[in-house]
Protein backbone atom coordinates (compact mmCIF):
# COMPACT_ATOMS: atom_id res chain seq x y z
CA UNK A 1 0.00 0.00 0.00
CA UNK A 2 1.15 3.61 -1.33
CA UNK A 3 2.06 5.80 2.02
CA UNK A 4 -0.39 8.57 2.73
CA UNK A 5 0.28 11.72 1.52
CA UNK A 6 1.07 14.81 4.14
CA UNK A 7 -1.62 16.32 5.57
CA UNK A 8 -2.36 20.08 4.34
CA UNK A 9 -4.18 20.78 8.30
CA UNK A 10 -3.60 18.28 11.26
CA UNK A 11 -6.26 16.06 12.43
CA UNK A 12 -9.13 17.37 14.18
CA UNK A 13 -11.31 14.51 15.90
CA UNK A 14 -13.59 16.84 18.01
CA UNK A 15 -15.66 17.69 14.83
CA UNK A 16 -15.25 21.55 15.08
CA UNK A 17 -13.55 21.82 12.22
CA UNK A 18 -9.79 22.16 11.02
CA UNK A 19 -7.20 22.86 13.43
CA UNK A 20 -4.94 25.22 12.71
CA UNK A 21 -1.10 24.32 11.85
CA UNK A 22 1.06 24.47 14.61
CA UNK A 23 3.56 26.49 14.87
CA UNK A 24 6.37 25.40 13.10
CA UNK A 25 10.54 25.19 14.21
CA UNK A 26 13.50 26.70 12.26
CA UNK A 27 15.43 24.92 10.54
CA UNK A 28 18.90 24.21 11.35
CA UNK A 29 21.42 26.56 10.10
CA UNK A 30 24.27 24.11 9.10
CA UNK A 31 24.26 20.31 9.35
CA UNK A 32 26.12 18.92 12.82
CA UNK A 33 29.55 17.17 12.75
CA UNK A 34 27.68 14.04 14.28
CA UNK A 35 25.42 13.77 11.67
CA UNK A 36 27.78 14.25 9.19
CA UNK A 37 29.56 10.53 10.22
CA UNK A 38 26.10 9.04 10.32
CA UNK A 39 25.02 9.44 7.32
CA UNK A 40 26.23 8.43 3.71
CA UNK A 41 26.93 9.76 0.93
CA UNK A 42 26.36 13.37 2.89
CA UNK A 43 29.06 15.66 1.42
CA UNK A 44 28.70 14.71 -1.82
CA UNK A 45 24.53 14.93 -1.82
CA UNK A 46 25.08 18.05 -0.67
CA UNK A 47 27.21 19.32 -3.27
CA UNK A 48 25.20 17.88 -6.15
CA UNK A 49 22.62 20.17 -7.33
CA UNK A 50 19.37 18.56 -8.87
CA UNK A 51 19.20 19.28 -12.35
CA UNK A 52 16.57 20.82 -14.15
CA UNK A 53 16.51 18.83 -17.49
CA UNK A 54 16.18 15.66 -15.83
CA UNK A 55 12.46 15.25 -15.94
CA UNK A 56 12.37 15.02 -11.92
CA UNK A 57 9.43 16.85 -10.61
CA UNK A 58 10.16 19.55 -8.20
CA UNK A 59 9.09 18.18 -4.50
CA UNK A 60 6.78 20.14 -2.47
CA UNK A 61 7.83 19.87 0.95
CA UNK A 62 5.53 20.04 4.04
CA UNK A 63 5.70 23.34 6.07
CA UNK A 64 9.39 22.94 7.01
CA UNK A 65 11.60 25.29 9.16
CA UNK A 66 14.23 27.77 8.93
CA UNK A 67 16.62 27.93 11.48
CA UNK A 68 16.87 25.95 14.89
CA UNK A 69 19.42 26.81 17.99
CA UNK A 70 21.46 24.08 18.35
CA UNK A 71 20.82 22.99 22.08
CA UNK A 72 19.20 20.77 23.90
CA UNK A 73 18.17 22.99 27.16
CA UNK A 74 14.20 22.63 26.39
CA UNK A 75 13.55 19.67 25.56
CA UNK A 76 11.42 17.18 27.62
CA UNK A 77 13.12 15.33 30.41
CA UNK A 78 12.89 11.44 30.44
CA UNK A 79 11.27 11.17 33.46
CA UNK A 80 8.64 13.43 31.73
CA UNK A 81 8.62 11.61 28.59
CA UNK A 82 5.12 9.25 27.88
CA UNK A 83 4.95 5.81 25.67
CA UNK A 84 3.95 8.06 22.71
CA UNK A 85 7.46 10.37 23.19
CA UNK A 86 9.30 6.62 23.44
CA UNK A 87 7.47 4.82 20.71
CA UNK A 88 7.31 8.02 18.28
CA UNK A 89 11.55 8.24 18.52
CA UNK A 90 11.99 4.41 18.31
CA UNK A 91 9.61 5.08 14.95
CA UNK A 92 11.83 7.76 13.85
CA UNK A 93 15.43 5.48 14.20
CA UNK A 94 13.65 2.61 12.50
CA UNK A 95 13.12 5.29 9.57
CA UNK A 96 16.42 6.13 9.55
CA UNK A 97 18.16 3.27 9.45
CA UNK A 98 15.34 1.77 6.46
CA UNK A 99 16.83 5.02 4.55
CA UNK A 100 20.44 4.61 5.41
CA UNK A 101 20.36 0.74 4.16
CA UNK A 102 18.28 2.10 0.91
CA UNK A 103 21.00 4.59 0.46
CA UNK A 104 23.86 1.92 0.59
CA UNK A 105 21.96 -0.48 -1.62
CA UNK A 106 21.55 2.75 -4.23
CA UNK A 107 25.10 4.09 -3.89
CA UNK A 108 26.87 0.64 -3.97
CA UNK A 109 25.01 -1.84 -5.35
CA UNK A 110 22.37 -0.93 -7.94
CA UNK A 111 25.01 1.81 -8.85
CA UNK A 112 27.32 -0.66 -9.94
CA UNK A 113 25.34 -3.08 -11.34
CA UNK A 114 23.89 -0.28 -13.50
CA UNK A 115 27.62 1.01 -14.47
CA UNK A 116 28.53 -2.72 -15.29
CA UNK A 117 25.35 -3.52 -17.45
CA UNK A 118 26.14 0.10 -19.41
CA UNK A 119 29.28 -0.82 -20.03
CA UNK A 120 28.91 -4.43 -21.74
CA UNK A 121 26.22 -2.87 -23.43
CA UNK A 122 28.79 -0.64 -24.94
CA UNK A 123 31.49 -3.53 -25.54
CA UNK A 124 28.59 -5.59 -27.75
CA UNK A 125 27.76 -2.94 -29.54
CA UNK A 126 31.58 -2.05 -30.48
CA UNK A 127 32.05 -6.22 -30.51
CA UNK A 128 28.79 -6.30 -33.02
CA UNK A 129 30.33 -3.35 -35.17
CA UNK A 130 33.81 -4.94 -35.55
CA UNK A 131 31.65 -8.37 -36.56
CA UNK A 132 29.47 -6.72 -39.03
CA UNK A 133 32.71 -5.02 -40.82
CA UNK A 134 34.25 -8.42 -40.82
CA UNK A 135 30.93 -9.99 -42.49
CA UNK A 136 30.67 -7.04 -44.77
CA UNK A 137 33.58 -8.06 -46.92
CA UNK A 138 32.91 -11.90 -46.62
CA UNK A 139 31.14 -12.02 -50.51
CA UNK A 140 34.24 -10.89 -52.36
CA UNK A 141 36.26 -13.01 -50.11
CA UNK A 142 34.32 -16.47 -50.61
CA UNK A 143 35.62 -15.61 -54.54
CA UNK A 144 39.60 -15.58 -52.81
CA UNK A 145 39.73 -19.13 -51.07
CA UNK A 146 43.62 -18.27 -50.15
CA UNK A 147 41.90 -15.85 -47.65
CA UNK A 148 38.71 -17.71 -46.41
CA UNK A 149 40.60 -19.21 -43.67
CA UNK A 150 41.66 -16.19 -41.77
CA UNK A 151 37.91 -14.30 -42.63
CA UNK A 152 36.38 -17.58 -40.95
CA UNK A 153 38.63 -17.98 -37.51
CA UNK A 154 38.19 -13.86 -37.34
CA UNK A 155 34.68 -14.23 -37.92
CA UNK A 156 34.44 -17.24 -35.13
CA UNK A 157 36.28 -15.12 -32.79
CA UNK A 158 34.52 -11.76 -32.78
CA UNK A 159 31.25 -13.85 -33.01
CA UNK A 160 32.38 -15.77 -29.67
CA UNK A 161 33.32 -12.43 -27.96
CA UNK A 162 29.99 -11.15 -28.77
CA UNK A 163 28.29 -14.35 -27.11
CA UNK A 164 30.53 -13.88 -24.52
CA UNK A 165 29.44 -10.24 -23.65
CA UNK A 166 25.96 -11.15 -24.22
CA UNK A 167 25.89 -14.20 -21.55
CA UNK A 168 27.69 -11.59 -18.91
CA UNK A 169 24.26 -8.94 -19.76
CA UNK A 170 22.39 -11.67 -19.04
CA UNK A 171 23.92 -12.28 -15.16
CA UNK A 172 24.28 -8.30 -14.63
CA UNK A 173 20.58 -8.10 -15.64
CA UNK A 174 19.98 -10.64 -12.96
CA UNK A 175 21.91 -9.38 -10.68
CA UNK A 176 20.22 -6.03 -11.14
CA UNK A 177 16.65 -7.22 -10.45
CA UNK A 178 17.69 -8.55 -7.12
CA UNK A 179 19.26 -5.35 -5.99
CA UNK A 180 16.37 -4.06 -6.95
CA UNK A 181 13.96 -6.23 -4.92
CA UNK A 182 16.29 -5.01 -2.03
CA UNK A 183 15.77 -1.57 -2.34
CA UNK A 184 11.69 -2.74 -2.48
CA UNK A 185 12.62 -4.22 0.46
CA UNK A 186 13.38 -1.19 2.64
CA UNK A 187 10.74 1.04 0.59
CA UNK A 188 8.60 -1.59 1.91
CA UNK A 189 9.92 -1.12 5.64
CA UNK A 190 9.47 2.82 5.48
CA UNK A 191 5.94 2.47 4.19
CA UNK A 192 5.56 0.22 7.06
CA UNK A 193 6.97 2.49 9.79
CA UNK A 194 4.94 5.16 7.73
CA UNK A 195 1.51 3.91 8.93
CA UNK A 196 2.68 2.56 12.59
CA UNK A 197 3.76 6.66 12.85
CA UNK A 198 -0.14 7.41 11.55
CA UNK A 199 -1.48 4.88 13.71
CA UNK A 200 0.42 6.16 16.84
CA UNK A 201 -0.76 9.76 16.19
CA UNK A 202 -4.46 8.71 16.38
CA UNK A 203 -3.73 6.55 19.45
CA UNK A 204 -2.27 9.78 21.17
CA UNK A 205 -5.53 11.95 19.79
CA UNK A 206 -7.73 9.08 21.19
CA UNK A 207 -5.89 9.17 24.34
CA UNK A 208 -4.05 12.20 24.85
CA UNK A 209 -6.51 14.71 22.97
CA UNK A 210 -5.65 17.16 19.89
CA UNK A 211 -4.15 19.46 22.00
CA UNK A 212 -1.36 16.51 22.94
CA UNK A 213 -0.55 15.47 19.36
CA UNK A 214 -1.20 18.18 17.24
CA UNK A 215 -0.63 21.67 19.60
CA UNK A 216 1.86 20.85 22.10
CA UNK A 217 5.61 20.74 21.19
CA UNK A 218 6.49 17.05 21.72
CA UNK A 219 10.03 17.69 23.07
CA UNK A 220 11.28 20.73 21.65
CA UNK A 221 8.89 22.77 19.32
CA UNK A 222 7.79 20.49 16.85
CA UNK A 223 4.37 18.65 17.75
CA UNK A 224 3.66 14.76 16.94
CA UNK A 225 1.80 15.62 13.79
CA UNK A 226 4.59 17.37 12.21
CA UNK A 227 7.36 14.08 12.88
CA UNK A 228 4.27 12.04 11.50
CA UNK A 229 3.65 14.29 8.55
CA UNK A 230 7.48 14.40 7.60
CA UNK A 231 7.81 11.00 7.93
CA UNK A 232 4.97 10.15 5.50
CA UNK A 233 6.52 12.28 3.55
CA UNK A 234 9.95 11.06 3.24
CA UNK A 235 8.32 8.00 2.68
CA UNK A 236 6.32 9.17 -0.37
CA UNK A 237 10.02 10.32 -1.75
CA UNK A 238 12.18 7.07 -1.00
CA UNK A 239 8.71 4.87 -2.77
CA UNK A 240 9.08 7.14 -6.02
CA UNK A 241 12.16 7.01 -6.04
CA UNK A 242 12.79 3.46 -5.94
CA UNK A 243 9.80 3.29 -8.46
CA UNK A 244 11.78 5.20 -11.27
CA UNK A 245 15.15 3.12 -10.47
CA UNK A 246 13.21 0.46 -11.52
CA UNK A 247 11.25 2.33 -14.94
CA UNK A 248 15.06 3.24 -15.42
CA UNK A 249 16.80 -0.42 -15.12
CA UNK A 250 14.19 -1.59 -17.18
CA UNK A 251 15.35 1.30 -19.97
CA UNK A 252 18.24 0.38 -19.89
CA UNK A 253 17.68 -3.05 -20.47
CA UNK A 254 14.87 -2.20 -23.29
CA UNK A 255 16.95 0.81 -25.21
CA UNK A 256 20.34 0.84 -23.50
CA UNK A 257 20.99 -2.72 -24.87
CA UNK A 258 21.14 -4.39 -28.09
CA UNK A 259 18.03 -6.54 -28.70
CA UNK A 260 17.89 -10.37 -28.21
CA UNK A 261 20.92 -12.23 -29.99
CA UNK A 262 22.01 -9.39 -32.49
CA UNK A 263 24.25 -11.76 -33.99
CA UNK A 264 21.24 -13.75 -35.96
CA UNK A 265 20.14 -10.84 -37.87
CA UNK A 266 24.07 -10.26 -38.79
CA UNK A 267 23.87 -13.79 -39.64
CA UNK A 268 20.71 -13.79 -41.79
CA UNK A 269 22.20 -11.14 -43.55
CA UNK A 270 25.38 -12.66 -44.44
CA UNK A 271 23.68 -15.94 -45.61
CA UNK A 272 21.43 -13.75 -48.01
CA UNK A 273 24.55 -11.93 -49.51
CA UNK A 274 26.49 -15.20 -49.96
CA UNK A 275 23.28 -17.21 -51.31
CA UNK A 276 23.02 -14.97 -53.71
CA UNK A 277 26.79 -13.93 -54.28
CA UNK A 278 27.26 -15.57 -57.70
CA UNK A 279 24.29 -14.10 -59.32
CA UNK A 280 25.49 -10.99 -57.89
CA UNK A 281 28.40 -10.60 -59.33
CA UNK A 282 27.56 -7.86 -61.91
CA UNK A 283 25.59 -5.59 -59.47
CA UNK A 284 28.49 -5.27 -57.05
CA UNK A 285 28.25 -1.65 -57.26
CA UNK A 286 24.92 -1.83 -55.98
CA UNK A 287 25.30 -4.54 -53.47
CA UNK A 288 28.55 -1.66 -51.94
CA UNK A 289 25.99 1.00 -52.01
CA UNK A 290 23.09 -1.57 -50.44
CA UNK A 291 25.99 -2.70 -47.97
CA UNK A 292 27.00 0.63 -46.62
CA UNK A 293 23.32 2.40 -46.12
CA UNK A 294 22.87 -1.11 -43.88
CA UNK A 295 25.95 -0.20 -41.80
CA UNK A 296 24.62 3.56 -41.80
CA UNK A 297 21.06 2.58 -40.32
CA UNK A 298 23.31 0.35 -37.67
CA UNK A 299 25.21 3.02 -36.62
CA UNK A 300 22.55 5.36 -35.47
CA UNK A 301 20.75 2.88 -33.88
CA UNK A 302 24.01 2.41 -31.71
CA UNK A 303 24.81 5.47 -30.89
CA UNK A 304 21.10 6.01 -29.92
CA UNK A 305 21.49 2.84 -27.51
CA UNK A 306 24.81 4.46 -25.83
CA UNK A 307 22.74 8.10 -25.45
CA UNK A 308 20.04 6.30 -23.55
CA UNK A 309 22.50 4.43 -21.30
CA UNK A 310 24.10 7.98 -20.73
CA UNK A 311 21.11 9.86 -19.22
CA UNK A 312 20.17 6.42 -17.63
CA UNK A 313 23.56 6.89 -15.55
CA UNK A 314 22.94 10.74 -14.85
CA UNK A 315 19.08 10.03 -13.70
CA UNK A 316 20.78 6.95 -11.29
CA UNK A 317 23.38 9.04 -10.07
CA UNK A 318 21.54 12.05 -8.84
CA UNK A 319 17.86 10.48 -7.42
CA UNK A 320 16.40 13.90 -7.98
CA UNK A 321 13.34 12.64 -6.50
CA UNK A 322 14.75 12.58 -2.54
CA UNK A 323 15.84 16.17 -3.15
CA UNK A 324 13.83 19.24 -2.95
CA UNK A 325 13.59 21.94 -5.55
CA UNK A 326 16.97 23.73 -4.40
CA UNK A 327 18.75 20.37 -4.96
CA UNK A 328 18.99 19.90 -1.03
CA UNK A 329 18.96 15.94 -0.07
CA UNK A 330 15.80 15.89 1.97
CA UNK A 331 16.73 13.11 4.66
CA UNK A 332 19.85 15.04 5.60
CA UNK A 333 17.15 18.02 6.65
CA UNK A 334 15.63 15.48 8.45
CA UNK A 335 18.19 13.65 10.57
CA UNK A 336 19.66 17.63 11.39
CA UNK A 337 15.86 18.73 12.67
CA UNK A 338 15.85 15.26 14.73
CA UNK A 339 19.05 16.27 16.58
CA UNK A 340 17.93 19.34 17.78
CA UNK A 341 13.80 18.64 18.16
CA UNK A 342 14.00 14.98 19.30
CA UNK A 343 15.30 14.27 23.22
CA UNK A 344 18.13 11.73 23.43
CA UNK A 345 17.83 11.03 19.92
CA UNK A 346 21.90 10.47 19.47
CA UNK A 347 21.11 7.38 21.93
CA UNK A 348 19.49 5.48 18.77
Amino acid sequence: MAPLPPRNLPINTSGSGPVAPPATPRKPSTPSASSSSKVPGRASRQSTPSSSSSGAAAVATPSTPTQVTATTDGLVSRADETTFHRRLRQILWDHRAARSVWEDIADEDFARTVSSLASNASAIDEALARLEAATSGSAEHLRMADELGALLRTHARLKAQVMHDLEAEHDQQQQQQTVLARLLKQASKMDALSHAAEKLLLEAIKARGDKFAIVDPLWSTWPMVSFVDYIQFLTSRYVVQTGTLEIMADELIQRGTAPGDPTLSIAKEQRRRDDGAEGELEEAPNEDNEERSSNADRNPKARRRGEHRERILQVCKRLDDLRDERGVWLADWFEDLCEVEVGRWDEG
